[in-house]
């Protein structure tokens, strides 16, 4: 397995699922590297003396912070115009999983590229259908309402899907704390219905009862849910 000089690796945004770093995973992940532990290979794409990161780009990260000159790699050998959806495949099911929304996103990008939703669907790890109705929705909306919608879907998502089941105190000095348990839910389903509703309503009494009538369809999609789950079970 190559080592290849961590000064040597480039990372090109239009090869990477990710849209954000973690900074709190980054930082446990250099403590863990200064205690010794060894992290998987991060993958990369060759191009001639280049090698562009396709998936690792926290543990890349960390390995830098931590003062490491080289890291453990495994080269791609696939060809460069397949390696997007690899660093998609790599990403939404290796180390720190894809959120919802890059997977969205992500799915977005490949159906551009001339993918259906059916090969999408297996690559992201997402239902087709939903895949299709954001990707339609996105295409026509900007980056700034993309970027809100994606913030008030995942609001909405967990004040609907979320249980809280007060456990016992761990010890007598300290209170019960919240178990928060979230449950399936279509995430993709809530970011359209939010985002069809920014395009028009941008009034906080238009918002506010946009987001009601998302609330709304989640509460009666899990109630949906929890009957075919009961139905399967009994």
């Amino acid at each position: 397995m190559p080592q290849i000089p961590i000064n040597k690796i480039e990372i090109d945004p239009r090869l990477s699922p990710r849209m954000n770093m973690d900074a709190t995973v980054v930082s446990r992940y250099v403590g863990a590297i200064e205690a010794g532990a060894e992290f998987p290979p991060v993958l990369v794409g060759q191009s001639g003396a280049r090698h562009i990161l396709l998936d690792g780009a926290h543990r890349l990260a960390a390995h830098k912070q931590a003062a490491k000159t080289t890291i453990n790699c495994i080269v791609s050998q696939r060809h460069e115009t397949e390696w997007f959806e690899e660093a998609v495949a790599s990403n939404a099911r290796n180390g720190l999983p894809l959120t919802d929304f890059e997977r969205i996103e992500a799915a977005k990008r490949l159906h551009e590229r001339g993918y259906d939703f059916e090969k999408i669907s297996r690559i992201v790890a997402v239902p087709a259908a939903r895949l299709e109705r954001a990707c339609v929705v996105l295409r026509s909306v900007s980056a700034e309402t993309i970027s809100k919608g994606a913030g008030l879907a995942t609001a909405i998502v967990t004040r609907a899907t979320t249980k809280h089941a007060v456990c016992p105190p761990q010890s007598a000095d300290r209170p019960p704390r919240a178990d928060v348990r979230p449950m399936p839910v279509p995430l993709a389903e809530a970011f359209a219905l939010v985002i069809e509703s920014l395009e028009s309503e941008s009034t906080p009494q238009q918002l506010f009862a946009m987001e009601e009538r998302t609330y709304r369809a989640l509460k009666e999609w899990l109630a949906r849910y929890e009957g075919k789950k009961s139905g399967r079970a009994a």
